[in-house]
Formats: C-alpha cells, sequence, structure tokens
C-alpha cells in the first residue's frame, strides 16, 4: 500500500488484523502468552495504521483496528516482563511496542502514563543491557542486532515525541 496507494493492499491490513483478533481474542492462546510478541505486533500495526491515516484511507474497518492496537498497548503494560532477576530483550521490546502505541494515541491519558513509563525506562535499560564495550549483555550476536534495533527505533521514537533521549544513551547507543 505505501509504494502503490492501491486501496485493496490497504483494506487488506484491516483485514489480517480483523482476522488476527477473531481468531486470537484479546489475552487467550498462544499469541497472548508471550508479552514480547504482543508487543513487537503492536509495532508492526502502529506501523501500518500509521501509513495508512497518513494516506487518508477511509475504511469501515479502520475503528476496530486502532481499537485492538489500543488494547495491545493495556495488555502489554499490564503483563510488562520486568519482573525476572534480571530484565532482558523481552522487556526491552515491551517498552518498545508501548512507546509505539503511546505515539498512537498521544494526549489519551493511558497513552501519557505509557509515555512516561517508557522513556526513563529506556535511559535505564540501555545501561543494564549494553555492556560499556557495546555488547549486548546476553552475548549473543542475533540478541545485539535485536537490543541494537530496538534501542535505535527508541531513540527515534523519542526524537519524534519532541523528547530526545539523553546523551548517555546515544553514547552507548553509538
Amino acid at each position: 500500500f505505501r509504494l502503490t496507494r492501491r486501496s485493496d493492499f490497504a483494506t487488506e491490513v484491516l483485514a489480517q488484523i480483523a482476522d488476527f483478533m477473531e481468531a486470537n481474542p484479546e489475552g487467550r492462546g498462544i499469541q497472548w502468552t508471550c508479552t514480547m510478541d504482543v508487543a513487537l505486533r503492536a509495532v508492526s500495526w502502529a506501523q501500518a495504521l500509521e501509513d495508512l491515516r497518513g494516506a487518508a484511507f477511509e475504511h469501515p474497518d479502520t475503528v476496530p483496528a486502532y481499537e485492538a492496537l489500543f488494547h495491545h498497548g493495556h495488555f502489554v503494560f499490564e503483563n510488562l516482563e520486568n519482573h525476572y532477576e534480571v530484565t532482558s530483550n523481552h522487556f526491552l521490546s515491551n517498552l518498545i511496542g508501548l512507546f509505539f502505541v503511546a505515539l498512537v494515541f498521544k494526549g489519551d491519558p493511558a497513552a501519557e502514563e505509557w509515555l512516561d513509563f517508557c522513556i526513563p525506562a529506556l535511559e535505564k535499560e540501555i545501561e543494564v543491557q549494553v555492556l560499556p564495550d557495546g555488547a549486548d549483555y546476553e552475548s549473543s550476536v542475533p540478541y545485539h542486532r535485536l537490543v541494537a534495533e530496538l534501542f535505535l527505533s527508541g531513540a527515534r521514537l523519542a526524537e519524534l515525541h519532541g523528547k530526545p533521549l539523553s546523551g548517555a544513551y546515544h553514547a552507548r547507543l553509538a
């Protein structure tokens, strides 16, 4: 859709979200057992829906898709994966997913609470998860790549939000 602006592609985006929600009711089933998965799905949906909104695409299934995205934000916030001895890329994924959703719904009281939570948590997590030499503490190349992408996304989202992350965050990110 983004490349062609063909409405049939946009309609398919909304149909995929509707089909997912019908087959996987909120909070029930395998698709809801790992908050990281919910958060990363929310990132994809947030980006897709914002692309549609940016093109002023109108469709009756748009409202339910945004409702589903908002529910994803609530689910992530209520099921954060930060209750372990150490946090990991799961919690970082939670933060980034929540950040994406919060920016879509900026101005809503819940979204503002999520933003207030995400920004300081990202500042803390980059110190926890990225070692002084720049490597991910889990000592895995694939995790290092994932964590780098997530922290970079956090930096970009904060800029778009008008509240850039600290110089220390950017130094560790580099």
